[in-house]
């Protein structure tokens, strides 16, 4: 599933959000550092959640990260 969209541009991406959530006190420097690093190995996982989340909120199941909650 994820092999089409794991590419290092992507998990780049990701790991330009984890800053800025760190940057907002959204996250604890542990968290992000936690969180890139895991970005770092072959895992799948938070790239799994990341996108598993962005569909959830593109169909209205979750809010945005602001709060907002999408209509589907």
């Amino acid at each position: 599933m994820t092999d089409q969209i794991d590419t290092p541009q992507q998990r780049a991406r990701l790991a330009d959000a984890i800053v800025l959530l760190r940057d907002e006190h959204r996250l604890t420097r542990a968290q992000a550092a936690y969180a890139i690093y895991h970005l770092s190995t072959p895992s799948q996982h938070l790239l799994a959640a990341s996108l598993i989340h962005a569909i959830a909120v593109s169909v209205g199941a979750s809010p945005t990260p602001a709060g907002v909650l999408l209509a589907a």
